[in-house]
Order: C-alpha cells, then structure tokens, then sequence
C-alpha cells in the first residue's frame, strides 16, 4: 500500500506523519503495520497479510484522521486487502487543529482566575444525545484563557468556578455552570463551529450566579467498617454535561454530606472499596423550590452474580473454546460508581461477574463465534435480555441462550448516481418497541467498494439504513430515525437465512442539523 499525508487545508505534504494499518476482525484483530512518512509525505507498507483493516494517520499540530472517513468522530472506511493486491495513490488528509482564546470576568466584570473552560461536544449514548468534554483549560490571573490542539468541528463553551460552598456565609447562590455567550444551560447556547487551522479570538463570558438549594444526609455503612466514603451527585438528564465538582468524602464515625444543588434531577450515590468489601448505595433526589434534608443513602456490599452459558440445543461447548467470550454488566443510565465486573467464560460454559450494585444493568456478551447470538438470558424470574438484570440479594444463577443459527446480511450501498459509497454507516434497526435498547441495534461500516457484511444476527423484523455521515450512535435518535423513513428498507429475518440487498445512501446534507448540537 502505497500512499502520502498532506494538510487537508492547503494540499502541502506531512512529513513525520505516523500511519498505522490495523486489523479489524477476530482473526487479525491486534495485528498491523506502521510506518512514518518521509519528506515528501510519502508513505509505503509492504508484505501485508490478506485480512480487513482501518488505516490511521496522526501528526502532532493536526487531528487524526483514518481512510474514508468524513469528520473527526467518523470511523472510516474498512479496507479489505487481498492476496497480491497492491493499493495505490491513497491520500490521507490531516485537518489542522484550530485555537480558541477569550477572557472570564465575573457579573461586576472583574477577571476570574482558576475558572475552568471547556469545549464541549455532543454525543449519542443509547439514543439520547449527551455532552462530553473536548478540550480544556484553566483561567490565569487576569481572566484569559487559551485553549490550542483543537480538531475542527462544532462546540459549546463552557466555564465552571469551583468555589467552596460550605464557605459562602449560607448565600442562596453560588457560581453556576455557564455556556457562552452567557446561557445557564447548554440548550440556549450558542454553537461555535471551529474551522481546521483557525484561531478565534475574543470569545469573552460572564459567569452567572444561580440560586441553588441545600441538600443534606447521611451516609449508613455496615457497622465495623472505618473506611472513606466517596459521595457524589451526577445528573439524571440523559443529555447533562456535569462535572465531578459535587464530590466529598466521609466516614462511618462522621456520616452526613451536604450539598448545594441547583433545581434539578440527580443520582446522589456513595461508594467505598478501601475495606474487605466494596459497598454501594444510590438514592435519586429531586431539587426544586426548598432544600432537601434527611437523605439516607444505606450502603451495600456489592454482590458475586454467578452465570451460566449454554449453545441452544448442544452440550458440546468446544465451540466457544478458541473464543475469549465475555459477559459484561453496565449500568443502564450510564452512570455508576465503581466498574462492575466482567466475567470469562470457563470451558464448562460458567462465569462470575463481581462488583454487582443494586442498579439496573445491561448484560452484553463479546467474542462469540461467527455466526452466534445471544437467545435468552433471564435471571431468576427476570428477563434480562429485555429488560436489564437487578440484583436482588438472592442467589439466582444468570442463565444465558446462544444460537449457531444467526442470519446473515452481504450487501452494497451507492448513492442516488449508483456509484458505491464507501465508510457508509449501514444500520440495522429493531421495530419501534425495541429502540430503547441499544443492543438491538447493528452497524456496520462500507468497504472500499461499498460492500458490507453483518452476520450472528438475531431473528426479527428490521430496517436498513445507510448514512454517508453520521455521528456515532447517532442512528438511535428516534427523529434522526423519522427523518430517514423514506430511506429505509424493511427486511424481515429468520435463523440462518441468509439476505443479500443494496442499499441507497443518505446524503449527508439530509442528517439532521439540530441532531449535532
């Protein structure tokens, strides 16, 4: 493979550029190639074996980028390389990264110092869109802040002064999280779009002052325990972008917390590992017009979840033997304290997954063979496929169902001139009941040509989607799905069958605007 690096701005050659070719699928996953370009950009891999691969590029001063990809959050094409086969002339174009600088004073228009400025970007998490941070910085003494090494792409901006609460003289109102050009929240802030290379400055802001309300409680361990507490408030709306600020720490012999709290939705949950046993505990609370005393958060130790995992009509499991097949627990919120354990599963199909809160979590299950799906799993008299697993202080075993017998799709996707798209998202959604659940979903991304391939699909009915740019995980948005109605292919699929169909891209153009923030 035979190729260069150039700016995607002004076309000139990247030297130094490091390229990396990686293998995508179970047989060559971890496998790969690099090398660095030379003066002139160039770059040349050699003696590669047959397989499907991502190629890479990355340079200091730019944002990364991979082959065929269309922005900086988009996977890229696969490129499936044959025996023999020598690729030419391939151009990977390095977007420079902009810079964005301004100053923060406070309502009386005085500089503030210590303020953290962040770039924030949305992203999709089961559906819903979320806020994640970018890139960020913190104030000097005179207010400025210069925040550099920024890919190209859409933001909010947002300060945040972590002022001590519980020194304020019992004032009604602290610093509040602020979003330019001077909004108490993200949803009526303005967007900034960076362009690749650009410096931007004079982006100034005044942060604002809310009224917040006090919220109080304890903290109840098992009795013999002296260990720290960690105590920590995170927001209930899916789509909050909330900082870690509202985190203190206690102890049995001195259990109560305090917080100040603007009105709202939250999680407050506490969480200590230090002793012999890790123990847990959440309560939700709900802010508005007073404060909120007596919160009780008892604490739990987290529990062991014993599995089972059979193949569906077989005792054989040797299968499954050359396969590192994990079951995995995350919380269904997407927040937790502490990592819930991940279990191997053993030769006799058992596992053991350790860490289990009284939180609602999905099961997700990796490394089956080609071709196999997850059936069933229920735990004890829950169906933990459809609906999560609790966990509920008995000793029930996770039992889970995989079938040999997934469908399987091959197809191609072309634009509305018939030509082949390639790094197209093709998505597989469930019927509308379904979305909810994430998993149900199935993506895949174009070759080259155009081709994809999804197979270990689990029977139902489905439709097909194939977006030439979209943002991850965006496709579960339910109004970028009616949007894209008239694009969709409806398909129905059974064990085993096996479909082959083209697909008509949508253009980029008709993603929805408002979806990217």
């Amino acid at each position: 493979m035979a190729g260069k690096a150039v700016n995607a701005v002004t076309g000139e050659p990247l030297k130094k550029t490091h390229i990396t070719l990686q293998g995508t699928t179970a047989d060559n996953m971890g496998a790969g190639i690099s090398a660095t370009t030379g003066a002139d950009g160039a770059f040349l891999l050699k003696d590669v074996d047959p397989g499907t691969y991502r190629l890479y590029a990355s340079r200091t001063g730019f944002a990364p980028t991979s082959y065929g990809a269309r922005r900086l959050s988009s996977g890229g094409a696969d490129l499936k390389l044959t025996a023999g086969q020598a690729m030419q002339d391939v151009v990977l174009r390095l977007p420079p990264q902009a810079v964005i600088a301004g100053r923060i004073t406070d309502t009386d228009g005085e500089p503030m110092a210590n303020v953290s400025v962040s770039l924030v970007r949305s992203f999709y998490r089961n559906g819903q869109r979320a806020m994640m941070n970018a890139n960020n910085t913190m104030t000097n003494d005179l207010g400025e802040y210069r925040i550099f090494g920024v890919p190209a792409g859409r933001y909010k901006l947002q300060a945040i002064f972590r002022e001590n609460t519980f020194d304020n003289g019992g004032e009604p109102e602290e610093f509040a999280p602020t979003y330019y050009p001077g909004q108490p929240d993200a949803a009526g802030a303005a967007p900034i779009d960076l362009q690749p290379g650009q410096m931007l400055r004079g982006v100034d802001m005044v942060v604002l002052r809310t009224a917040t309300r006090r919220v109080r409680g304890t903290v109840a361990a098992p009795s013999g325990r002296g260990d720290v507490i960690q105590v920590m408030v995170s927001s209930r709306d899916s789509g909050a972008y909330f900082m870690d600020r509202h985190r203190i720490v206690v102890r049995p012999d001195k259990p109560k917390f305090e917080f100040r709290l603007a009105p709202g939705a939250y999680n407050v949950t506490a969480y200590s590992n230090n002793g012999p046993q890790t123990v847990t505990g959440v309560v939700q609370v709900d802010v508005g017009e007073s404060d909120v005393d007596n919160v009780a958060i008892q604490l739990q130790p987290v529990a062991e979840v014993a599995g089972r995992l059979r193949i569906e009509n077989a005792n054989d499991l040797s299968a499954l033997a050359k396969n590192n097949v994990l079951v995995r627990l995350f919380p269904k919120d997407g927040f937790g304290m502490g990592v819930p354990g991940s279990g191997r599963v053993g030769e006799d199909g058992s596992f053991s997954l350790k860490n289990v809160g009284p939180q609602l979590m999905n099961v997700n299950v990796s490394g089956l063979p080609t071709g196999y799906y997850v059936k069933a799993m229920n735990y004890g008299q829950q169906d933990a496929k459809t609906n999560g697993l609790t966990y509920m202080g008995s000793n029930d075993v996770l039992e889970i169902v995989v079938s040999p017998n997934g469908a399987t799709i091959e197809g191609l996707v072309h634009n509305h001139a018939g030509e082949p798209v390639s790094g197209a998202t093709v998505v597989l959604a469930p019927p509308p009941e379904q979305r909810l659940d994430a998993q149900r979903f199935r993506m895949a991304r174009t070759d080259q040509t155009g081709h994809f391939s999804l197979k270990g699909l689990e029977p139902n009915d489905y439709t097909v989607y194939a977006w030439e740019d979209i943002e991850p995980g965006q496709y579960m948005d339910p109004d970028v799905l009616k949007t894209a109605e008239n694009h969709g292919k409806s398909l129905k699929l059974k064990e085993s069958s096996q479909e082959s169909l083209e697909v008509e891209s949508i253009p980029a153009e008709e993603t929805p605007a408002a979806a990217r923030f």
